[in-house]
C-alpha cells in the first residue's frame, strides 16, 4: 500500500518523509517506493524465504519488501484522518526508525571517515603551505608552525583511519547480516538421484 495523501499528516512530516526516501534511495543498493507503508500482502513462499534468508534481527520490513525481487505492485490509497487516539511514532521515533533503515541498507555513511579525512588533507595541506609562509614572512608564535602542522595532519591521518575501519565494518556487517546473493524461484530439468 502506498499512501498517496494523508489528511492527518502535517507538513513536517510529509517533508521528512519525502527527505528520507531521497536520501536512502540515493545511498543504497536497492530503490524504495516513496510513501510505502507497513500494510502489505504477501505470499507464503515470499514469508518463508524472509524467515529463513534474512536471519538479521534489525529489521526494515517494507524496505525487505521491495528488494528481495519477487514481482509485486502497489495500491495507491488516501489515509483520511484518525478517528481516535494518536500516533506513537514521535518525530523522534521515526529518526531512530530512518536511521535503522539506512544503516541495514546503505553502508555510505561508514565511508564518510575517508571523505572527511580527503577534506582535511586538504585543509591540512593549505593550513601547512600559510603556516611556512607565516614562518618566512611573519612572526609566528614560537612552536605554531609545528603544531598546526601536525595536529592538521594528524585528524586527516585519523579520519582516513576511521574510514578504513568503516569499511572493515561494513563487510562484516554484510557477512553477519547472512543476506543470500540471489533466490531460485524454480528449478527445472533437475536429476533425481537414486
Amino acid at each position: 500500500m502506498v499512501r498517496k495523501q494523508r489528511a492527518d499528516g502535517g507538513m513536517i512530516k510529509r517533508i521528512t518523509s519525502s527527505l528520507f526516501y531521497s536520501i536512502l534511495n540515493r545511498i543504497s543498493e536497492g530503490q524504495f517506493k516513496p510513501n510505502a507503508t507497513d500494510f502489505y500482502l504477501i505470499s507464503k513462499r515470499v514469508a518463508k524465504v524472509i524467515a529463513t534468508n534474512f536471519p538479521e534481527k534489525t529489521r526494515f520490513i517494507r524496505g525487505l519488501i521491495q528488494t528481495i525481487g519477487f514481482k509485486s505492485t502497489s495500491i495507491p490509497f488516501s489515509a483520511p484522518e484518525r478517528l481516535a487516539g494518536q500516533s506513537k511514532y514521535s518525530l523522534y521515533k521515526l529518526f531512530l526508525l530512518s536511521i535503522s533503515a539506512i544503516a541495514t541498507f546503505s553502508h555510505v555513511p561508514l565511508k564518510l571517515g575517508i571523505g572527511i579525512g580527503l577534506i582535511f588533507s586538504g585543509f591540512s595541506l593549505f593550513i601547512t603551505i600559510y603556516s611556512f609562509a607565516m614562518k618566512f614572512l611573519g612572526e609566528p608564535f614560537s612552536g605554531y608552525t609545528s603544531l598546526i602542522i601536525l595536529m592538521s595532519l594528524g585528524f586527516s591521518l585519523l579520519f582516513i583511519v576511521i574510514g578504513i575501519i568503516g569499511e572493515y565494518i561494513g563487510f562484516i556487517f554484510r557477512e553477519v547480516k547472512n543476506r543470500p546473493s540471489y533466490i531460485i524461484e524454480r528449478v527445472t530439468g533437475q536429476k533425481q538421484d537414486d
